[in-house]
């Protein structure tokens, strides 16, 4: 309502929309009503068996990340004078059951076992539609998904499948998340700690001597006997 307002009001470009779940080879599940769409494939890969979250006959709307981008930059360069809505666009691109997802799986890798133990996530799935209406965004601005569930399956197993962090996983018997956790940890740690506590050459003087005279100093702070009782 806002963002009409200012359109109507102020002449505005404001452009808008909704997106349902997304599915991406870049970003690991967060723990997400839709990331069962997510986790699968990395499971998939890793340990070839997966606990799924939700009933195999979930259905959800979803989008592959590719899509995703390639809508957003659509609907930003539209034209204007073809826009009859502004921030209210709907995208939507394919909806499938978390059952048929597995089936797809199991085409590229046929030893895939899918376990189905529904929690809290039930009911919220539960909650939404298994479809969105994006006529509007097809009409005004052309919006077409290019990816359907096989492509966008054959896709991710191909990216997923060249992360050396999903062999880790594989090897270790873990979760790709936990390895992927542990990377991201490992990724904030100095690689040279010392630094933070290396002085200067001018600092270091009474350390360095001729070839001769080394070892011969007791570096400062030291005891003068060279012994630490």
């Amino acid at each position: 309502l806002l963002c009409g307002y200012y359109v109507r009001r102020f002449g505005v470009d404001v452009r808008g929309v909704r997106y349902p779940g997304i599915i991406s080879s870049e970003t690991l599940p967060g723990g997400g009503t839709t990331d069962y769409a997510v986790a699968i494939y990395y499971e998939a890969i890793a340990n070839k068996r997966y606990t799924c979250f939700v009933r195999e006959d979930t259905v959800l709307p979803m989008m592959y990340m590719p899509d995703c981008i390639q809508g957003t930059l659509d609907l930003m360069e539209a034209d204007r004078d073809r826009l009859e809505h502004h921030a209210d666009f709907n995208m939507a691109s394919v909806s499938f059951s978390a059952g048929e997802l597995a089936a797809e799986i199991r085409k590229h890798i046929p030893e895939f076992e899918v376990t189905y133990e529904p929690d809290f996530r039930q009911e919220i799935a539960d909650s939404w539609p298994e479809s969105i209406d994006d006529s509007a965004a097809r009409k005004e601005w052309g919006w077409q998904p290019s990816y359907d569930l096989a492509s966008m399956t054959r896709d991710m197993l191909e990216k997923l499948g060249q992360r050396k962090y999903v062999d880790i996983a594989r090897s270790l018997g873990v979760s790709a998340e936990d390895v992927q956790a542990a990377a991201d940890l490992i990724a904030t740690l100095d690689p040279k700690p010392g630094r933070n506590f290396t002085k200067g050459r001018e600092e270091l003087a009474e350390w360095l001597g001729v070839r001769a005279a080394a070892g011969r100093m007791v570096p400062k702070g030291f005891p003068r006997n060279g012994r630490f009782s």
